[in-house]
């Protein structure tokens, strides 16, 4: 059997969210609302850079890329700023 691969890995796709701060509206609404999303009930927690680091640790991970989330429109740069605190 092959060894399993241990380099480094950049991963090139994640998100965060604090659902505390009533930002994500796609995570609270209904099934009719939500279209081809499909069951986002495992979603509905919060999802922080502790919880991260927690999921990666057994990798090698040298660098992610973060990928909003779908921060609610009216302050589209709202979740940098979060990001940076």
């Amino acid at each position: 059997m092959p060894k399993p691969y241990s380099g480094p890995i950049i991963d090139a796709h994640h998100h965060l969210w604090d659902l505390g701060l009533g930002r994500h509206p796609w995570l609270a609404t209904t099934a009719g609302e939500r279209g081809g999303l499909g069951e986002l009930g495992l979603l509905r927690r919060n999802y922080l850079p502790e919880d991260y680091l927690r999921d990666a640790s057994r990798h090698n991970v040298v660098a992610t890329v973060h990928v909003e989330a779908g921060w609610a429109g009216d302050d589209c740069v709202g979740e940098t700023r979060w990001l940076e605190t």
